[in-house]
């Protein structure tokens, strides 16, 4: 199912779809190299950024601060948290991700 949605033709679903993926292979100890994973999160973010889809790029920056996190890098993570709330709170969205933002942000 992510392999379809990365071959999706809307810019947005395959980016989110990268998002999804690279969380996985944070989780996972890194099956893509570094330089790898952030090249693909530069892109992925200039797609969302210029798609201008708030809830995508609070994901996004979940998938940031979830990578963070399990480097054991508080201060990043936090960063990353706090940038996600503020796409959740333009478009008045709360929800799972909205709440793993605020534990994750606390926790730091």
């Amino acid at each position: 199912m992510l392999a379809e949605a990365r071959a999706a033709t809307d810019p947005v679903v395959a980016a989110v779809s990268d998002v999804v993926g690279h969380t996985f292979d944070a989780l996972r100890m890194g099956h893509r190299s570094a330089e790898g994973r952030e090249a693909r999160q530069r892109a992925v973010f200039e797609i969302l950024e210029a798609a201008g889809d708030d809830e995508a790029l609070a994901l996004y920056w979940w998938s940031v601060a979830t990578e963070h996190w399990f480097t054991l890098n508080a201060t990043e993570t936090i960063a990353a948290c706090e940038r996600g709330l503020e796409h959740l709170a333009r478009i008045g969205k709360g929800g799972r991700i909205e709440v793993e933002l605020v534990w994750l942000n606390r926790a730091g």
